[in-house]
């Protein structure tokens, strides 16, 4: 009976690789069986790197205004990083110890073909895990595997979308193979009563579970009993769709918020609209009240005053200027500076002008236009009588403009 063991590697390429050089092997090595070595899978970090994470550097990029806050190389800003994130991460599978081998040499080739399987079978398991390396060594004292591999997570809001990140993919994996969210086992402490559990070790544990699997279906007795929370294994494209649903919830409950925003907005607005509308309404009733008031004292003034009202004065001025357009036709130069001077008298003789009479008094001669001229020297005249009789109306209201200090000069 053998145990299954998965320890962390120190992901030693050139161990892996057996690239010591010659007469240079460990002491642990057999090179005899070296040539039974597998090397399943051999990716360079920076090659993987670029494959896995160019395109989403290359949009933040694209984002950023400053060069200084761009990206030159992901590889180069994980390994400078002071997050905690590795370059890449290493696990050794192995089913049984030394004595168990030596005892039964034919389960080494067993123990071969099941660690085959499990790595056939670990990027459809973990499609967060993106798979670098697995090299399975067969010239030691037990049958082994050492697989890298860089843990990939994406839908970040800031940021890089697609990024290095241990953490936020082992939950990953947790919540697609569970069926739930990752939570900490609480039965999971250590003496002190602190819980000691994480994503990583139920997955890892998961991970166990599975081999124990095939290397029970394949006539390996395997020690102890795996406790695991994981359901049955998902597939690339379940996996893939279930990511999706969780990705279009977020994206419906981003839609409510920001719908609930927008309605609040467009509500604010409205208000805003309605009393800026009220405003001017009502801007508007004072202005026209307090002009109707204005009238109303000017009126009162005019009427004290024995005046004439404005409107009056208006309205015989827009008479005035028609009898004006009447005789325009007929109006030497001298009348139309009489007209500008307000000079009603001096107009009224240059009219006289156009017409002779009689020793009897009757009219001998009138010049064309001279009816129209008579008219307008009447209307004139009418006019500059009642605006005569309101300056002192305007005088009084100049004075109240004044400030106190200077309308006190005049008194």
């Amino acid at each position: 009976m053998g145990s299954i063991s998965m320890p962390q590697g120190r992901g030693n390429r050139q161990h892996n690789l057996r690239n010591y050089g010659e007469g240079k092997l460990p002491s642990n090595v057999d090179a005899s069986r070296t040539e039974q070595n597998i090397v399943w899978k051999d990716e360079t970090t920076a090659h993987a790197y670029h494959r896995i994470f160019d395109d989403a550097v290359s949009e933040y990029n694209a984002k950023q205004k400053r060069k200084d806050r761009q990206i030159k190389d992901y590889r180069t800003h994980i390994l400078n990083s002071k997050n905690g994130e590795k370059e890449f991460y290493e696990d050794v599978f192995q089913w049984g110890k030394q004595e168990d081998f030596i005892e039964h040499p034919e389960w080494r080739d067993i123990a071969k073909e099941c660690l085959l399987e499990y790595i056939e079978g670990f990027e459809d398991r973990n499609p967060g895990l993106e798979l670098i390396g697995a090299y399975i060594h067969m010239d030691e004292a037990s049958p082994h595997m050492h697989f890298d591999y860089i843990p990939v997570a994406e839908g970040y809001k800031t940021g890089v979308q697609k990024r290095n990140s241990l953490d936020r993919a082992m939950r990953n994996l947790i919540a697609v193979r569970t069926g739930s969210e990752y939570s900490p086992r609480p039965d999971e402490k250590d003496a002190s009563g602190k819980c000691i559990d994480n994503a990583t070790k139920q997955w890892k544990e998961m991970e166990r579970a599975h081999f124990k699997k095939i290397c029970v279906r394949r006539g390996l007795v395997v020690d102890g009993e795996i406790k695991t929370p994981e359901r049955d294994s998902l597939s690339v494209l379940e996996y893939k769709a279930e990511m999706r649903k969780q990705e279009i919830q977020q994206l419906e409950t981003q839609e409510k918020e920001l719908r609930g925003t927008l309605r609040n907005l467009q509500s604010l607005i409205k208000q805003a609209e309605e009393k800026l509308e009220e405003a001017k309404k009502e801007a508007a009733s004072i202005i026209e009240s307090a002009k109707a008031k204005a009238n109303e004292w000017l009126e009162k003034i005019n009427i004290r005053l024995g005046l004439i009202p404005k409107k009056d004065i208006e309205d015989k001025r827009l008479e005035l200027v028609g009898y004006y357009k009447a005789c325009e036709p007929y109006l030497t130069s001298d009348m139309r500076i009489a007209i500008n001077n307000e000079d009603v008298k001096g107009f009224g003789a240059l009219v006289s002008r156009l017409t002779a009479s009689n020793p009897d008094g009757t009219v001998a001669r009138r010049d064309p236009g001279w009816e129209e001229l008579f008219d307008f020297e009447i209307k004139f005249e009418e006019y500059l009588e009642m605006k005569s009789k309101n300056v002192k109306t305007e005088d009084i209201l100049k004075e109240l403009e004044q400030p106190e200090r200077i309308r006190g000069r005049h008194r």
